[in-house]
């Protein structure tokens, strides 16, 4: 019986803990853990980081990405934003509209195409920009990124970035 109790507290115990943050590797090949950066938003919890691979991501799944209401990380795996890009396309990049986060670091993101920002629109979500390089994206508020968190405690922060030839009508790149 006590052994029984013991099995019992244990297995509650570790169903109490939480799950440690994973990584999940993602290639423009489709070699990665997942096929596109889309499939590995889908995968990730909020904890999670994905991975990018060097290389070009294009097309269907790694362009108009999903965050669905959660915290997101996104870096490339060397902190290069030169090997790392992802091509638009014309489409639009990262749309989050939820009190939540998105974190990027080390990607270049190009050719976007949304009416707030080309790259990235983020209305009520904080982000945090790092060592990323943004070209030729086009949006109606602001060509690269809108981020905007009016109203709310978190901060944007956009450090170590190049924006080149992006366009908007209230603003090119922010």
């Amino acid at each position: 019986m006590i052994a029984l109790l013991r099995v019992l507290l244990g297995t509650a115990l570790l169903l109490a803990m939480p799950a440690a943050a994973a990584e999940i590797h993602v290639a423009p090949d489709g070699s990665g853990d997942v096929a596109t950066i889309q499939d590995a938003l889908a995968m990730a919890g909020g904890a999670d980081v994905i991975v990018l691979a060097d290389g070009v991501f294009i097309g269907p799944g790694n362009h108009s990405f999903d965050l669905a209401a959660r915290d997101v990380s996104i870096r490339s795996a060397n902190g290069d934003p030169a090997l790392c890009v992802i091509e638009l396309d014309g489409h639009r990049g990262f749309v989050q509209e939820h009190e939540f986060h998105l974190a990027l670091d080390g990607v270049t993101m190009r050719n976007g195409s949304h009416s707030l920002g080309g790259a990235v629109a983020c209305t009520g979500a904080g982000v945090t920009i790092t060592r990323c390089v943004f070209e030729n994206n086009g949006g109606a508020e602001a060509g690269a990124v809108y981020a905007n968190r009016s109203g709310h405690v978190a901060r944007n922060e956009i450090e170590d970035c190049v924006f080149a030839n992006n366009r908007g009508t209230a603003t090119a790149a922010l």
